[in-house]
């Protein structure tokens, strides 16, 4: 990764104070979190502090091909935000999410801009309640894939002859699908 001086200078000391930012590209648009408290001016946007109320899943870097999943976990949330947001399928699925590093000083002051550390696209929403002494905690978990998942799959296309032949030049596999239109083809014919 490429820091600043600032930055380097920062890391070089014994101590480092750094904090993962959260941006989410919703539909409806940008939201910008934090996992502290308070509002956090960094990089000319404003970040929402989460409360401790929000947690990140271990960041695992992809190797050899494979594409680990992100998670993005809010807990303690009531029953009227747990069914808009299961009703809200368009609003993330297949939207952006990134996560950065924001560097601060020995007084906690933000030091140069947040350093873009993660992103990958946001998939599944999924629900779960926990029964406590005093109630239910209910959690929500939006997973999210790096860009590497899925990079095996082929692009979309037609079953067509020209598809294959671009594909594959010199395969036969499907020159004959034009002609088998509105046929019925009785597969094993006995």
């Amino acid at each position: 990764m490429d820091f600043s001086e600032t930055v380097k200078a920062q890391l070089a000391g014994r101590t480092v104070r750094v904090a993962p930012l959260i941006r989410f590209d919703f539909a409806s648009g940008t939201q910008r979190y934090w996992l502290g408290f308070g509002s956090l001016v960094a990089g000319g946007e404003t970040w929402i502090g989460t409360q401790n109320l929000a947690q990140i899943g271990e960041v695992v870097a992809s190797a050899n091909g494979s594409a680990p999943e992100q998670t993005f976990t809010l807990s303690g949330v009531d029953a009227t935000f747990v069914a808009e947001a299961q009703a809200a399928r368009a609003e993330y699925y297949g939207r952006l999410a990134f996560i950065y590093f924001q560097f601060f000083d020995a007084a906690w002051q933000v030091l140069d801009s947040p350093v873009p550390f993660w992103w990958g696209r946001m998939y599944s929403l999924t629900v779960k309640q926990v029964s406590e002494e005093d109630g239910f905690t209910r959690t929500i978990t939006l997973s999210a894939e790096t860009l590497f998942a899925s990079r095996r799959r082929p692009r979309n296309s037609y079953y067509t002859d020209r598809d294959q032949q671009g594909r594959f030049p010199g395969d036969k596999g499907c020159e004959r699908v034009l002609g088998m239109q509105s046929k019925i083809i009785t597969f094993p014919d006995y």
